[in-house]
This record gives structure tokens, sequence and C-alpha cells, in this order.
């Protein structure tokens, strides 16, 4: 079984809202901050930033009743979204969804989606596979489907265009694990690392260290304490990533939305 490969999601927005802003006084890239900070559950371990139009959050969280440790990191180029209105959907909750829309491809997406697929290690290079289509009760549409690649799995720069020019089209990259289920009263199994955990760990690591690279969300949960990459048990990794922030209701999330695009629409045209 092929635990990982490239894949394309095309992901069909449930219903919501899309409101549009008129310009008020431009905050500073603090209180852009300061306002996506609230919507933190929790912040220990959370690292904020936004420079100029490259926006960053790095998580680290040590979990030690699990023994796991779970790194995410988020990288999001600002200058490859929209600022003249959001997507807000509500959940059952209460709290609210705000989406900021991401632009149509660009040349320079596409030499970023070049340089990132050219970095994916040979064994993740998927070649065939079936489509899968998910239509949850209530939610959005999710399809995914290995992309056409040639005999040594490369992917065509028009291959490229035509998935990131779908609907919220992107490439997503899964290494996942298998966990034996226990009887009941038996004491719980250890998680067992896939076996190319190594390989997705060292592609993770090359993916944060290209400097060409400034649009994609990741995610690694290793057993243990430390990233050792023979003790990869989970991970993800997105390109575009998905710029999207829960809030405790709507007016959170309206209120959000103001000082992002106010920000976006003067700093990162």
């Amino acid at each position: 079984m092929k635990p990982f490969g490239i894949v394309a999601l095309v992901l069909l927005a449930a219903a919501g809202g899309w409101y549009v802003f008129l310009r008020d006084k431009i905050p500073s890239a603090e209180q852009v901050l300061m306002e996506i900070r609230k919507t933190l559950p929790d912040q220990t371990g959370v690292n904020l930033s936004l420079e100029h139009c490259q926006f960053s959050i790095n998580s680290t969280k040590n979990n030690e009743t699990s023994e796991q440790l779970a790194l995410s990191r988020l990288e999001a180029d600002l200058t490859s979204f929209k600022f003249d209105s959001v997507g807000i959907r509500t959940v059952s909750d209460g709290r609210a969804i705000l989406t900021i829309k991401a632009k149509p491809v660009s040349d320079r997406q596409l030499d970023q989606a070049e340089a990132l697929v050219a970095l994916v290690p040979e064994e993740m290079r998927s070649k065939r596979g079936s489509t899968l289509t998910m239509i949850p009760n209530d939610g959005p549409v999710t399809i995914t489907k290995p992309l056409a690649a040639d005999e040594s799995g490369v992917l065509e720069r028009s291959t490229l265009k035509n998935l990131l020019e779908q609907p919220n089209g992107r490439l997503s990259f899964h290494l996942g694990s298998v966990v034996r289920i226990t009887e009941e009263g038996e004491a719980p199994a250890p998680p067992q690392p896939h076996k190319d955990a190594p390989g997705f760990h060292k592609f993770a690591q090359e993916i944060q260290a290209d400097d060409r690279l400034n649009n994609y969300s990741l995610s690694l949960v290793y057993v243990g304490a430390e990233p050792d990459p023979d003790s990869l048990f989970v991970a993800g990794l997105s390109f575009p990533p998905q710029l999207q922030f829960i809030t405790p209701s709507v007016d959170k999330a309206k209120e959000l939305a103001r000082t992002i695009m106010h920000y976006g629409q003067t700093n990162c045209r």
C-alpha cells in the first residue's frame, strides 16, 4: 500500500457568506498579529510573525501523556491572496470560519510548485492510483486523485497549472502509520512509525530550508520528545496553504477580516 504521494485536492465550499468591507484606518503588522492571537485557544509554544507580506505561524506541542511531539508551520505569502472580499461560514457551536480567498495562479506560484515537486523523494512520486470523493453530511466536498506524471514521476508545468487553477486546487503530501486496535482491557499498542518516515522527514526539512518556498502549510507528529527521522508518525504538507481562522462568532470574524483586509490592501497588492 502506498502511504503517501502527490494528490490534488479540490474543495467545494459549503454554504456561507462573502463579505466586502470598506477601507478604514490601516493597521500595523503588530495589530494584525494581536487580532490573530485572539483566535488561538492555546498560545503555548506558538510563534507568529508578519514581516511586510510574509505571515508565519510556528507551533511546537509536547504531549507528555501520549509521548508525542507535534510540529506545525504555516508560511503564507499574502501577495497571493485577495483582499477585496472574504468568506465567513458558521459551524454548529456558533463559531465562525474566516477564509481569505486566493488569487488566480501566477507564474511565481508555478515556479514554487516546480521547485517543491523537484524536492519530492523518488518513493513519494505517485504514478498511479484511484480518485477518492468524500461527501460529508455537512461540509465541503473533497475530491482526491493522483496527478498524471511521466515514467519518472515528474510533473509537467502544464499539469501543475491545471491543478492550481481549479477552485482551491493544491498539492498535498501525506504520511500515515498503522495503529493496532487492542482488545478491551489490553494495554494500548505503541504507535509504529512507517518505514518511509525518514524520507518524508528529509523532504519536510528541505522544504523549510528552501528560500524559494514561502507559501505552504506543514504538520509533523513524532513518537517521543525529539524530531527523530525514524519516529515520524503522521505528516502532511499542502501547497499553497489555506488561510483560515476560527473565531468565536461571526462578529469576531468580521472584526478580524477588516484588520487583515485593510493591511493587505495597503501592503500586499
